[in-house]
């Protein structure tokens, strides 16, 4: 999705625009510096992207929790500001922006329970860093957290996304925080984004009744 806010887009561009996938994976999100309407076309990445009203969507009340583990607080410090940097692009106001912070990684998954079952968030970014040591410690967190916030998606039908770096290295945590591969936290953000779009489309064709994620539990 992309937005179209004061007469100029930011946003997302789908990759089915894009031949070259490390282009799009480097530059899907942008903010385009010249005038735009819907039915002109943007160039971005040297291809022609038409602006439809399927591209143009609103995420200004939009609400989103992010939970951001302390250890490794150098990594994830990093990949929250990717977060909110695209949180921004996307027009969500930095007042439907709620930050909290858990000791570590494991803690995520509780820290996202938290903001399903007392907040009225949309979405939760969840973002942490586990480095690989000597002993089986990085196996039984990373399917922890894994495991868990899966399940929470589904009990509390909210998206939660996957911010979380597993890495051998720290230099490979740094290559993925802002580093020659990326930005984590900007696709968690995106993903989480395109999630909440994707509830909002469906909700809204839904001959039933909205669920109310609170009593599914």
């Amino acid at each position: 999705a992309a937005v179209l806010q004061h007469g100029k887009l930011h946003g997302f561009v789908p990759k089915t625009y894009l031949p070259n996938y490390k282009e799009f994976y480097e530059q899907r999100w942008f903010s385009s510096g010249a005038d735009i309407r819907e039915g002109e076309t943007l160039k971005f990445c040297g291809q022609n992207v038409p602006i439809s009203p399927r591209l143009v969507f609103s995420f200004s009340d939009m609400k989103f929790g992010i939970v951001v583990a302390e250890w490794n607080r150098e990594i994830t410090e990093a990949l929250l500001e990717g977060a909110v940097q695209t949180l921004r692009s996307a027009g969500c106001s930095d007042l439907n922006i709620q930050i909290k912070y858990v000791p570590g990684t494991f803690e995520l998954t509780l820290g996202t329970q938290f903001f399903a079952e007392y907040t009225d968030v949309d979405a939760v970014i969840a973002l942490g860093c586990v480095v690989q040591g000597e002993t089986r410690h990085f196996d039984f967190i990373c399917q922890g957290v894994t495991q868990g916030i899966t399940q929470l998606q589904i009990q509390w039908n909210m998206p939660v996304a996957f911010g979380i770096l597993t890495v051998n290295d720290q230099q490979q945590a740094f290559d993925r925080a802002g580093g020659k591969y990326g930005n984590k936290g900007n696709e968690a953000a995106a993903a989480a984004i395109q999630m909440v779009k994707l509830q909002t489309d469906m909700e809204a064709a839904s001959p039933n009744t909205v669920p109310d994620r609170k009593n599914i539990n």
